[in-house]
């Protein structure tokens, strides 16, 4: 999936979007790559029954990485959904 940054005047792959370790234990750490100068980020991450178990709304944050506590999920099977604007990718997690 492509999106044009019309203020970069550039396109961006949402696959630069990056989410590790996989599997996790404690936590993950989300990379934006190029994605990190655009606003407007969500995130959240969803169990294999579709619920929302957390979410973080960065707005108008410019952050390249950004780590999230995964303690408190059980063992399991997540998505991790990440929106910029109208477009969104998922990635699979692993928490162990």
């Amino acid at each position: 999936m492509i999106i044009k940054n019309q203020a970069a005047q550039g396109v961006y792959n949402l696959n630069t979007i990056k989410v590790f370790p996989n599997p996790a234990n404690d936590h993950i750490t989300i990379n934006y790559g190029n994605f990190a100068s655009m606003s407007g980020h969500t995130l959240k991450i969803t169990n294999n029954l579709g619920q929302v178990v957390k979410s973080l709304d960065l707005g108008n944050a410019v952050e390249v990485k950004h780590l999230m506590n995964t303690s408190d999920l059980a063992s399991g099977i997540y998505h991790v959904k990440t929106s910029i604007g109208d477009k969104s990718t998922t990635k699979k997690l692993i928490i162990q």
